[in-house]
């Protein structure tokens, strides 16, 4: 019996060229896959009408992104690392920023839930072995509620006013000694321990 050697597989042809388009039966561009004016990389999801839906590329450094479009091409979800920092961002239909999720370089994660640049907010805020920190402020953009628990073990609460001005403080030391303070509008105290 005599033995042949496995045949090499042959691979096919290298396609290059610096975009692929696909169309639809209609002859609609559907998608994109290129490199654009600047070099950087990107697929493109078209709707039928012919406006941008999904994009996902790279930025100049070769990190990647994610975006979603509305009918109107406003961008309304993204997601991306840029300078090693990933994050994921959602606008309102007027393209104002909404929600934010992100984590720094350092070790901080950050959530935000706005209703607008002056409107109100909540803030969360946790650094790796430091502190932990949840923040909201009013539909004024005032300070109203501030929770913070350290590395050392402090644990802090604050309450303000409607201009911002802290008016309670609660706390736990780090030597686990629990105190308060109520502060008049000038801020002085007006009791505490």
């Amino acid at each position: 019996m005599t033995v042949h050697p496995e045949p090499t597989p042959i691979s096919p042809p290298a396609i290059e060229a610096s975009a692929f388009i696909l169309k639809d039966s209609s002859g609609a561009v559907r998608a994109r896959l290129g490199i654009d004016d600047e070099d950087k990389t990107n697929l493109i999801f078209y709707a039928p009408d012919g406006k941008v839906r999904v994009v996902l590329g790279t930025f100049d450094d070769g990190e990647p992104y994610l975006e979603f479009c509305d009918e109107r091409e406003n961008t309304r979800f993204y997601a991306g690392i840029l300078e090693d920092n990933p994050g994921i961002f959602m606008f309102s239909r007027e393209g104002a920023l909404r929600v934010t999720f992100s984590a720094d370089a350092d070790g901080t994660g950050r959530a935000m839930v706005t209703a607008g640049p002056e409107g109100p907010l909540v803030s969360l805020y946790a650094k790796e072995n430091a502190e932990a920190l949840l923040l909201i402020k009013d539909a004024k953009g005032k300070e109203a509620f501030l929770m913070r628990a350290d590395a050392d073990g402090t644990r802090v609460l604050s309450l303000s006013d409607r201009e911002g001005e802290e008016r309670l403080g609660l706390w736990i030391s780090k030597e686990c000694v629990p105190g308060f303070t109520m502060l008049d509008e000038g801020g002085e105290g007006i009791i505490g321990y």
